[in-house]
C-alpha cells in the first residue's frame, strides 16, 4: 500500500486498524477530486447499494448509524463549494481541495476516512483512493470482518468508475 506523497490522509495512518490505497493512471483532465468522488459514487452499481442497505439494516440493530446509500448525493452545489462538515453521500467532508478530498464517517465504534487524490503529471493523472479505519471497540472490530472483502470489491469497482469518468470527460 502506497499512500500518495503529500496526501492529507497520511495524517490518519498512525495506529490504523485497517488502511489501503488503490491507484490508477488516466489521461489528464481538468477535474476536481470532489467531482471524481461524487461521480464515482453516483455510478456505483446496484449490488453495492444493496449491500449498503443490508449493512444499514443489520448493523442498526447493534447501534451503528444508517449511512444511506452511495447514490444519495444531491448535486446541489458545485464540487468546489463543499466545505468541512458538509455531508456528501455516506461521508462528511474533512477537507476539499482541487487535488484531494478527504471525507469521513465517525461514530462510537469506528472512524472511517477516505481520500480521493489527484496527482497531475502532464498528460497523465495518477488517481489514488485511500481508506483508513480506526476501530474503537470490539463491535468495530466485528464490523470490519465482513467489510474487508466487500471493501475490496467496492474499491475495485470505484477504480473502474474512475477510468470510465476520465474516458467520458
Amino acid at each position: 500500500m502506497a499512500v500518495p506523497q503529500g496526501s492529507q490522509i497520511a495524517l490518519y495512518l498512525p495506529r490504523a486498524f485497517f488502511a489501503d490505497s488503490w491507484s490508477v493512471s488516466v489521461p489528464s483532465k481538468n477535474i476536481t477530486a470532489m467531482t471524481l468522488y461524487i461521480e464515482s459514487m453516483r455510478r456505483m452499481p446496484g449490488w453495492a447499494n444493496a449491500l449498503m442497505q443490508l449493512r444499514n439494516n443489520i448493523w442498526a440493530t447493534v447501534g451503528l448509524k444508517n449511512l444511506g446509500s452511495f447514490k444519495e448525493i444531491l448535486h446541489v452545489k458545485h464540487a468546489c463549494d463543499y466545505i468541512k462538515g458538509d455531508r456528501v453521500g455516506i461521508f462528511t467532508v474533512v477537507s476539499n481541495e482541487h487535488h484531494e478530498v478527504v471525507l469521513e464517517d465517525c461514530d462510537k465504534h469506528l472512524n472511517v476516512r477516505v481520500s480521493f487524490y489527484i496527482n497531475d503529471l502532464g498528460d497523465q493523472s495518477h488517481i489514488a483512493v485511500t481508506t483508513v479505519v480506526h476501530v474503537k471497540n470490539w463491535l468495530g472490530r466485528l464490523y470490519m470482518i465482513p467489510v474487508f472483502p466487500i471493501h475490496k470489491l467496492i474499491l475495485w469497482r470505484s477504480m473502474a468508475q474512475i477510468r470510465a469518468i476520465y474516458k467520458s470527460q
